[in-house]
């Protein structure tokens, strides 16, 4: 249901309470209702590509979401509601103006792909290394300067590229690239199944 005309958020959806999948991508939503805690079963949520700043507290009744797309939005902050949904294993929030991660974050330890590129992050907070089941992280084209100690293990693909990275933790890396790094010219991205790659950029 992307008409991309939309304004505001379907009245009439409220009513199919046995909804798991809503795509309202590509519109120009502004808010959500707070009716939108009858949606109980959602699932799936794709809200990218709208106008949104915020979440109404009824957002963390969504106890089965799975996968959220807030990417290219106008969130400043992550909404701490956010924080209630513990089934997520999805969170899409890239393209946004974030400038810092809260502390509630960590009960979303069931997130498997977190997606926070294209924001104003300035730091990642330590308690990252709980997330024991992410697999993929991308905080590219950020303001980080440096990342916590410990990136979990489980991570498989990590993106870092369009940082100002100085440094990096000796648990996901060879030191020896922390020299490249401080030319604030390399771009970084790790896969484990390739390993480092490196790209220069030219300013």
């Amino acid at each position: 249901m992307n008409a991309g005309q939309l304004t505001e958020f379907p009245s009439e959806l409220a009513t199919l309470k046995h909804l798991q999948k809503l795509d309202l991508a590509r519109n120009t939503i502004t808010s959500l209702p707070s009716t939108i805690s009858k949606l109980a079963n959602l699932r799936v949520l794709c809200l990218n590509d709208n106008k949104l700043n915020t979440l109404p507290m009824e957002f963390g009744s969504l106890e089965l979401m799975e996968s959220l797309d807030l990417s290219c939005n106008r969130f400043q902050v992550i909404p701490q509601v956010l924080c209630l949904l513990t089934t997520l294993q999805y969170l899409n929030m890239s393209f946004n103006q974030i400038e810092s991660i809260p502390a509630e974050f960590v009960k979303l330890k069931g997130l498997q792909q977190l997606k926070l590129a294209r924001n104003r992050l300035t730091s990642i907070p330590t308690t990252i290394s709980q997330f024991s089941f992410l697999e993929l992280l991308d905080i590219s084209y950020n303001h980080l300067v440096e990342l916590p100690p410990s990136i979990p293990r489980s991570v498989d693909d990590l993106y870092l590229q369009g940082n100002q990275l100085q440094s990096l933790p000796a648990t996901i890396g060879d030191c020896n690239l922390a020299v490249c790094l401080s030319t604030h010219s390399l771009s970084l991205s790790l896969s484990r199944s390739h390993g480092w790659q490196q790209y220069q950029h030219s300013h």
